[in-house]
């Protein structure tokens, strides 16, 4: 399909195992070839919604097209694939999406992805404010977004996402246990995208 299409970006479905492999559960949500569309504010909104997944596996990159536009891992104690993801979407001249389930994913007990817990919080912590000053950095540096408000909404989003992450946890540990974690672990991350990000955020109700 990349060969064909010249895709920046295609991706392959996945199935997601439990505990056995007889209760895998295919993740797909289209039957057919599909291309994201080329807008913005459509792929902000895939973020969120719609069968485009975060994780890096089951997916191909066209090289040439991630040296362009300056794609990489960030140092993040968590989800580094979050913001990796995240600057495909909003930059790949064609992201096309393919209905073959390519990858068996299972999750191992004990790794950092299924950690739980104050650790996790503090991760999420840490992860949000590196993820934000990243993505702040590499979008003033992107001319793909020329006005301040997409650089300010790209910011925001990264912004919610960890957000939503760490109120998935507050919920299991208690909001003041998460906030006191959550507070030591942003001591010595940076601070002036973090805020930014997370006025523009509640101004604009994300």
């Amino acid at each position: 399909m990349a060969e064909e299409t010249q895709a920046d970006v295609v991706q392959g479905m996945y199935q997601m195992f439990q505990k056995t492999p007889g209760d895998g559960a295919v993740v797909q949500g289209f039957k057919a070839p599909a291309q994201l569309k080329d807008d913005l504010q459509v792929r902000l909104d895939f973020f969120f919604h719609g069968p485009v997944h975060l994780a890096p596996w089951s997916k191909i990159f066209r090289k040439a097209f991630l040296d362009e536009h300056h794609i990489e891992f960030y140092d993040m104690p968590i989800a580094p694939d979050v913001t990796f993801h995240y600057q495909c979407v909003l930059t790949a001249a064609r992201y096309i999406l393919i209905p073959d389930v390519l990858y068996q994913y299972r999750q191992r007990p004990g790794s950092i992805v299924t950690t739980s817990g104050m650790e996790r919080a503090r991760r999420y912590a840490v992860a949000m404010a590196r993820a934000v000053d990243g993505i702040t950095r590499w979008g003033q540096g992107e001319a793909m977004f020329p006005d301040a408000r997409a650089k300010h909404q790209i910011s925001a989003v990264i912004y919610t996402f960890f957000r939503w992450k760490l109120r998935e946890l507050a919920k299991s540990l208690g909001e003041e246990e998460v906030f006191e974690a959550c507070m030591k672990a942003l001591a010595d991350e940076p601070k002036k995208a973090l805020r930014e990000a997370r006025a523009y955020a509640e101004l604009t109700n994300l």
